[in-house]
């Protein structure tokens, strides 16, 4: 169940003030970990009780002058999952019985402001602002099987996440040019806490003289270009921008089997603790894309197409989950991955009618260090004995969707305010892993398919009180079609990648009415 509060009040013509407050309850026996069902048995089912609360407050101003346009947003969410485990799993580090409970406190924060104004021949609009979060993350969990008392959890150590960011964006324009030069400054600050009971992180660092804590700040350029070719409808772009992906609580400070150093890392007091801290670096991608857009209007009279195609590549380093890769420096993040691929729009709008058809496709590669013929990247261990049969090399990410094609169409009836929709979407085959507790993982080419989607939207009333109700009926999945996404998996600690079930056929009706 969930429900949503929102309240807006406007003092005078530049100021708007918004609080909002919603809740969202959900129970019911899960799975232990939705990334993980490619493993048999795997870790079982979970009894989850979630109750998510969030409060949100926004304060806009936009006077007459065109160097102010300020947005300032806070929010807050009360987060609070308990876990009751089924004993169905494969793994036996989990009873039936077993208790874990998180507790989450979340603050953000955003604010910017928009300016616009002229230098000389060239015209700006100059994005300015900060933000930032501010997490705080309690865990606990009674094993029935040891005693009735809570003790800290290790693979999910209570800790304190602070992320706190500058960004400036200057859009400039001159005549038919357009550069978009940005930068983002960000500080990032972790920090492990205290756990309750014999899983006390914060001991087990102190005592080998480890940090509870970890920071670290970066700058992250990006850059746009594009130009309009004189009076035709063809205008080139170019996009660069850099982002990253920090080591989070459980990345930093995991204790015992969910540890990155639990093996391949002999030097202490790594070895002893088995907690990776400084160790890790933040994940960093490099990201640029390149293409064409088209406009044209009156094509066949009154109407209006637009198409663009991209080229896109992002190369991805020090990948957070194969902290230990490399057999001669233990404790190094050098597994990189690269994504390269195209997509292709078009939309087309006549009157009652317009269509849109989107085509999507990718390609990927992960380097690191492999034994042999293995698919996936090995975590290193010293004393392996196979230790002279790993080699760098290069190997398909498998979690790449397969090509995808997609038309969708809207028919509008004025006449009887009446909107008709249709949607079609192709994927094509796709190269993913399969596997079970009892073997290693293998390449496995899975089906394509296709689904369907169709939904009307209907304006029942046309007096002026009520004219602004709409009465919505839809169906995804109209043929009931079993598939699996190319999402679900998390291939470093399953060694499968065969993906989640899609949605099944979904009737949905909705009413809703402004006033």
């Amino acid at each position: 169940s969930s429900g949503l509060a929102k309240l807006e009040y406007y003092p005078n013509d530049d100021t708007t003030l918004g609080l909002s407050f919603s809740r969202y309850l959900t129970t019911g026996i899960e799975p232990f970990d939705t990334r993980v069902t490619g493993v048999t048995g795997g870790f079982g089912t979970v009894d989850r009780d979630s109750d998510d609360k969030t409060y949100a407050g926004k304060f806009l101003f936009n006077p007459i002058s065109e160097l102010v346009d300020f947005k300032l947003t806070i929010g807050f969410s009360d987060i609070v999952v308990s876990e009751v485990d089924q004993g169905d799993g494969f793994f036996t580090m989990f009873s039936e019985g077993d208790i874990t409970e998180f507790d989450y406190n979340i603050w953000a924060i955003e604010a910017k402001n928009i300016s616009l104004f002229d230098l000389g021949k060239t015209n700006h609009i100059l994005t300015f602002g900060i933000d930032g979060e501010y997490s705080d993350r309690e865990t606990s969990e009674v094993d029935v099987s040891i005693s009735p008392d809570s003790t800290g959890v290790s693979a999910q150590p209570s800790g304190i996440y602070q992320q706190y960011g500058l960004f400036l964006v200057d859009e400039i324009s001159l005549g038919n040019l357009t550069l978009t030069p940005g930068v983002r400054w960000d500080y990032n600050h972790t920090r492990v806490t205290f756990d309750d009971g014999i899983n006390n992180t914060v001991d087990l660092l102190n005592a080998s003289n480890q940090d509870t804590s970890e920071s670290f700040y970066i700058v992250l350029p990006s850059f746009s270009a594009s130009y309009k070719l004189g009076n035709s409808p063809f205008t080139l772009f170019y996009n660069y921008w850099e982002q990253y992906r920090p080591p989070k609580v459980d990345e930093y400070f995991a204790v015992g089997g969910f540890s990155r150093c639990l093996s391949g890392i002999e030097a202490e007091p790594y070895a002893t603790t088995r907690v990776c801290g400084d160790l890790f670096k933040p994940e960093k991608s490099v990201n640029n894309d390149l293409g064409l857009l088209i406009e044209k209007t009156n094509l066949f009279g009154n109407d209006k197409l637009l198409a663009k195609i991209t080229y896109f590549d992002t190369d991805v380093r020090n990948v957070l989950e194969f902290l230990n890769n490399d057999p001669e420096n233990p404790g190094q993040q050098i597994t990189e991955e690269t994504r390269d691929g195209f997509e292709l729009e078009l939309n087309y709008a006549r009157k009652n009618f317009s269509a849109n058809l989107a085509y999507a496709e990718i390609d990927g590669e992960v380097e690191g260090y492999f034994i042999e013929n293995d698919q996936l990247p090995i975590i290193v261990d010293p004393a392996s004995p196979v230790l002279d049969r790993i080699t760098k090399q290069k190997r398909p990410i498998y979690s790449i969707p397969g090509d995808t094609l997609t038309l969708t169409t809207k028919f509008a009836i004025p006449k009887y305010n009446l909107e008709l929709g249709w949607r079609g979407q192709h994927v094509d085959k796709r190269l993913g892993l399969n596997s079970d507790v009892s073997g290693p993982p293998v390449p496995e080419r899975f089906d394509s398919y296709i689904i369907q989607d169709v939904w009307a939207n209907w304006r029942p009333f046309n007096n002026t009180r009520l004219k602004n109700s709409v009465l919505r009926f839809g169906i995804d999945n109209v043929g009931n079609k079993r598939y699996r996404t190319s999402r679900g998996e998390a291939s470093f600690n399953s060694g499968s990648d065969i993906g989640n079930f899609g949605i099944a056929r979904n009737v949905k009706i909705t009413f809703s009415l402004d006033f």
